[in-house]
Order: structure tokens, then sequence, then C-alpha cells
């Protein structure tokens, strides 16, 4: 193998060749570029050669510019008299061509069927040629099912049948037509495809040099979990199970664009826990715990879909109301504070009784920012604090105390 202008020379083994490409295994993948110039023993011009897959130390190669030569075969069981090694090429001798042809798919195929991913080879007009072992045993496929060389759409659809995507049926058809559309695509875009199941596979076109599709299908599912529990990681508090600090204020940040956009109300609030200190210090952290774990569900539970929570720090939570003015968000949040209040934490025979003081604010068009909002609302909840906890307030002008106390009824 040459490439880097012939600078850089890596030896290689052909496993199978024919006249479209080669399976080749390398002792390392690593540094090997997309494309490169493979020269086989016993021949004097190399081929033009551009990966069409890799698994372990193999891969595939489609030739994109061949050089004259007569029709190879692969002789892998090579008579006494032959010193060169098993899989090197020699011309066709007494052989007829579709012989030959036939002979180097069946080496082809075999080869693929040994390959732990699923392969599937689609013609120019879309319908199977092969499917491998490996793609079969994902979906559940039958062995005859690449002898009837059904269409792309058709195959798809018996996968479905075998193993239910995670795509509302109604959409079925819409996802089918985008597959098509990628797959004609010159640079088709990889995808991952969820299952019902949990499971995950990714799926990636590749278009050979005689206009041919091969499909490959990889369980992801393992990496699909790790990206997840990364993602976890980052956006959710690890105590309490909501939103953490930083995407609390990711997600913020993005509402409030929304809002300078549309202009359409949107209110904050936030809430703390009345003398957390004294319930650590009285009843220890592991009830100190159990008391942010109840009042983060019951904030979590008090929330509409459109609204987001956060944990924002140790016993300090907010909730962001998009299209809620401060006289909504008034009564939200008298009715998350009734709540808490009459829903004191036991812990083992001992009942602890918690309270909240909520700061609530609305966005107005000369705040600066988001940071703005929350200054507004912490400066509300300072407020609620001074007079005596177990209660809200507001910034600014908001509803009369009689007019929010009945509506949280």
């Amino acid at each position: 193998m040459f490439f880097n202008h012939r600078r850089s020379v890596i030896d290689c083994t052909v496993r199978n060749l024919s006249t479209h490409g080669a399976s080749l295994q390398v002792e390392s993948r690593v540094g090997i570029p997309d494309t490169f110039d493979l020269l086989i023993d016993g021949e004097t011009l190399p081929h033009r050669c551009r990966v069409a897959w890799q698994t372990g130390n193999r891969m595939g190669v489609a030739f994109i510019g061949l050089h004259a030569q007569p029709e190879p075969v692969v002789i892998d069981d090579p008579p006494a008299d032959v010193t060169q090694p098993s899989g090197l090429l020699r011309p066709l001798q007494d052989r007829n061509q579709p012989e030959a042809s036939r002979g180097e798919m069946s080496q082809m195929h075999t080869a693929l069927d040994e390959i732990g991913i699923g392969i599937v080879l689609l013609d120019t007009n879309l319908k199977v040629q092969f499917i491998n072992r490996a793609f079969r045993a994902i979906w559940h496929l039958p062995g005859a099912k690449s002898k009837s060389k059904p269409t792309f759409t058709a195959l798809m659809r018996d996968a479905q049948q075998a193993r239910s995507f995670a795509i509302p049926k109604e959409g079925f058809d819409t996802f089918i037509a985008d597959r098509l559309l990628q797959i004609n695509q010159t640079t088709p875009v990889p995808i991952d495809l969820k299952l019902t199941d949990g499971g995950v596979f990714h799926l990636h076109c590749t278009i050979m040099s005689t206009g041919w599709r091969m499909i490959t299908c990889s369980d992801a599912t393992d990496v699909a979990k790790r990206a997840e529990e990364m993602e976890q990681l980052a956006t959710v508090d690890s105590m309490t199970g909501i939103t953490n600090r930083r995407h609390f204020l990711h997600q913020a940040e993005a509402e409030w664009r929304r809002y300078q956009r549309y202009h359409r109300p949107l209110s904050l609030m936030i809430i703390d826990i009345d003398k957390f200190k004294t319930i650590n210090e009285k009843h220890g952290h592991a009830a100190g715990d159990q008391v942010l774990l109840n009042v983060a569900g019951i904030c979590r539970d008090d929330l509409r879909t459109s609204d987001i929570v956060g944990r924002i720090g140790g016993e300090e939570f907010a909730m962001l109301l998009p299209e809620t003015n401060i006289e909504r968000a008034g009564v939200v949040a008298e009715r998350l504070r009734r709540h808490i209040a009459a829903s004191s934490c036991k812990v083992g025979n001992v009942e602890i009784p918690v309270t909240v003081s909520v700061g609530v604010a609305a966005a107005s068009a000369s705040m600066s920012g988001f940071d703005a909002l929350m200054k507004l609302a912490d400066q509300a909840l300072y407020s609620a604090k001074i007079k005596g906890r177990n209660r809200i307030a507001w910034a600014g002008s908001g509803p009369a105390p009689a007019e929010y106390y009945v509506a949280a009824e």
C-alpha cells in the first residue's frame, strides 16, 4: 500500500480480490488514509483504491482506477509447485468468464459473512443483491430473504416487523422516503436507528465505484447508553434528579431569546427551603438530603410541560414559567408553597416540617438579559425571607395578597 505521495508504504495481505475491489488484512489501520495505491505481487501497475468498510484489522476497498490486466482469480489452495503465498493472483487459464465471476462473488460473499457488522449490498436500482449473516441475525431475517432480492423499502419493512423501530407508525413512510433520499445522495448521512426494546443501531451507506450501495449496520447500544449517561452527568443534578444549575441556565437563555423575539410573558420563581441549615444540624445530613428530594419532587410534579425547573444552589431551586405573567406566576408560587408546607418530610419515625420562601419576577423589555431577571427574583426572595419566611414575594407590581391566596385555593 502506497500513500502520502508514495513516501509511506505498508505491507498487507490480499484475502479476496475481484475486478471491482478487494478484501485486505493489515497489522494496523492507524494512519491509513481513505484512498491509496495498492500494488499486488506479480503486477507492475498499482490499483487506485478507496476504503469501503473496515473492521478489526481487515478492510474492504473499491478500485477507482484499474489498470488493464487479464481477468484475475483468487487461488486459495495453490498447487505444490507454486511458491507464492496463498491469495495472490494469476491470470485466468482454461476457465470461462462467467465461472470466474461467480467464483469471485462467492469468495466475496463468504468473506462478508465472516464480518461482525451487518452488510447489505444494493444494486443501482436499490434492490438487495446480498445480505450478510450478521445483518440477518440483527434483524431476524431468514436466509432466503437475500435470494429474493427485495427492494430496500421492502427490506426495511421486514426489519420493522421483526424488531420494531422507535418510530410512530404514521411516520414510518416518511422515514423510508427520507432514507431513500439519503441513499441516493452522493454523500449519504449516517443515522442512529432506535428500537422500541432500547437497542440502537448505527446505519451507514457507502457509494461504491460501480454505483452500488453498501449499507453497514452495527450495534451502537452501548455507545448510545454511555453518551446518555454522559449527558445525564452534564445536565442533571445527581442528588435530586432534576436539571442542574448549568443546564437550567442554558435552557433559560434559550427562553430569554424567545422572549426577546416574540415578547410573550415570561416569569421566574426562585424557591428556597426555610431553615435548611437547622434541619441538617438537628436531624443530620441524611434527613437534609431527603428534604431536598421531597421538595424537588413536588416542584417537578407541579410543572407544566413548558416549564423548566432546576436546582441552582444548595437548598435553592428555580422555576421558569414561559407564557406566564406575574399574576399567574404568583398563583403558581402560592400553590407550590402550600403543597410543600402540607407535605412534611418523614425520616425514620420523625416528621420534619418543611416550608419554603418564593421570590417571583417577570421579564420586561428594559432588562439587559436573563441575569437581570434572576437578580430581580432573588431580591424578591430576600424580601420573603425578611418578612418571616414561608411566604411568597414578587418584584415590582403584582397581585394583591387576597387575589393570589384565593386563586391558589
